[in-house]
């Protein structure tokens, strides 16, 4: 079949996300089993200065990369030139790899300031300093990653993450167990990151030659990637700020039954990932090659389909948190169920925005996109630092969901002047109904051991199912969609 014809692609789409759905499932076990771990062996306090140090890589990561990744997934997508390929990965990783060392001396020189304004505490400097590095090895890790996905070589990118989450667990939970507490944990971090790289870049090499980086290939790159710069700050700013403003308004010890409640609401989230590493490679692929029409299709059923499992997740942790916040966390933990519910309703609007995201940066509106999320980070910030001492953390849930359900609103109003796509508002009330019916069975059942959480989760979903379908949510061409793309095809029509 001709790769440059829409079936190749749609079907190519579909396979990929099977793949990533399996990474993403790998991932959302991974961090389940280490949430009950570190939450068991190191307390709210010692699972707060984790949370902390997580969420600190992760703000660093855009500007150890300078984006460099998006630039990479829209300029060699659709390339077959080896030259330039091997140009762009090495530019790239040699670009990272710089500024991602610049930031970890920095980190390793300011880790004692760190620890008393974000961690209450000059003691957890010794875990900043020992963090400082796995920026290096977590942007270099990037790289690779962003490789498989620009080349839509998606099973690698999936083995690649399951032996990733398989390795940091295994090491993590030996070392902790064995009496080093977050010392072993970070050290685990490290030492399966390094072997990772090691593995991945001679993957890698078989299929590039080495190239001397080039300013040459790197500034269209840069063109496009340093306007992300403050997209990737205000990024991290929405997803995990509150953090910093619960850390420097209430201690560590809040901000670790926060993360844990907020790590649970947000894996709702986990439904959309699988789309989020396949879904802009297509559309830039589809693009490159003037298929417009199944970009607009492709996005149409991307965002139905998520819908369709997102908006009943999100109900069932409404019913759910609570016992399963008692069964994987101690009795400390308990009290955030609420929060956990609020933070799955605004994770649905947060990962349905990522659709209008990747449109406009398809078409390069890099500066548009920073400055939705520049509003949203501000108004983010804002409501933290309001609701934070007033309510506590449930303040900082309030200013999640508020935050996320604006920026969806700003991110869809703004994309249609680039592009537009069908929604089924019907298929919402749809949904929303279904998932209520399927509360009110689970909430009835008020399961509170782990057989009793599956059971009511397989009853609850079998309900969903099958009153969503009473209701005929998917109409006849939809579910001859759905059919083909499980044969790996695309309709026709």
């Amino acid at each position: 079949m001709d790769k440059t014809t829409g079936p190749y692609v749609f079907k190519k789409y579909t396979a990929d996300t099977v793949f990533a759905a399996i990474a993403s499932a790998a991932k959302a076990l991974g961090n389940l089993v280490l949430l009950v771990v570190l939450s068991k062996m190191l307390g709210p306090q010692g699972y707060g200065v984790w949370a902390q140090v997580i969420a600190t890589i992760s703000l660093l990561m855009p500007l150890a990369l300078l984006q460099l990744g998006w630039a990479m997934t829209r300029f060699l997508a659709a390339e077959t030139d080896k030259t330039r390929i091997s140009a762009g990965f090495f530019s790239v990783l040699t670009a990272a790899t710089g500024t991602s060392i610049l930031l970890s001396v920095l980190i390793f020189i300011l880790a004692e300031p760190f620890a008393t304004t974000f961690l209450k505490g000059a003691e957890a400097a010794v875990f900043v300093r020992l963090s400082a590095f796995l920026v290096l090895l977590t942007a270099i890790d990037q790289v690779l990653i962003e490789y498989f996905l620009a080349f839509r070589q998606v099973m690698k990118y999936a083995v690649f993450t399951i032996a990733q989450v398989v390795g940091e667990l295994a090491l993590i939970t030996y070392l902790v167990f064995t009496g080093l507490g977050l010392y072993g944990a970070i050290t685990a971090l490290l030492i399966a990151r390094s072997l990772l790289f090691l593995v991945g870049f001679c993957v890698i090499k078989q299929q590039v030659n080495f190239a001397a980086p080039a300013l040459a290939t790197l500034k269209p790159y840069l063109a496009f990637s340093l306007p992300l710069l403050p997209y990737s700050f205000c990024f991290w700013l929405i997803g995990v700020g509150d953090r910093y403003v619960i850390g420097h308004f209430l201690g560590a010890t809040q901000v670790g039954l926060y993360s844990v409640a907020y790590g649970l609401g947000s894996i709702v989230q986990l439904l959309y990932m699988p789309l989020v590493v396949v879904l802009f490679p297509a559309i830039t692929y589809l693009y490159e090659n003037s298929m417009l029409p199944q970009i607009k299709t492709l996005c149409k059923y991307t965002l139905k389909f998520f819908l369709s499992l997102a908006i009943p997740a999100a109900f069932g942790l409404l019913i759910l948190s609570k016992p399963l916040l008692r069964i994987l966390t101690t009795q400390e933990f308990t009290k955030t169920s609420s929060i956990v519910s609020i933070v799955a309703f605004g994770t649905v609007f947060y990962s349905c925005s990522y659709i209008f995201s990747d449109l406009l940066m398809l078409f390069k509106k890099t500066k548009l996109v920073s400055f939705i999320f520049a509003g949203s980070a501000s108004l983010n910030l804002l409501l933290n630092i309001m609701l934070v001492p007033l309510l506590g953390i449930m303040g900082a849930a309030i200013s999640t969901l508020v935050t996320f359900g604006i920026h969806l609103v700003a991110l869809s109003i703004l994309t249609r002047r680039q592009i537009t796509f069908d929604f089924d508002w019907k298929f919402l009330g749809k949904c929303l109904a279904s998932s209520v019916l399927m509360d009110v069975i689970v909430w009835k059942l008020d399961p509170t051991s782990v057989q009793g959480i599956v059971i009511s989760i397989m009853i609850g979903a079998s309900i969903y199912l099958a009153f969503l379908i009473f209701l005929k949510g998917f109409n006849q061409g939809e579910r001859a969609f759905l059919r083909n793309l499980i044969k790996r095809q695309f309709p026709s029509s």
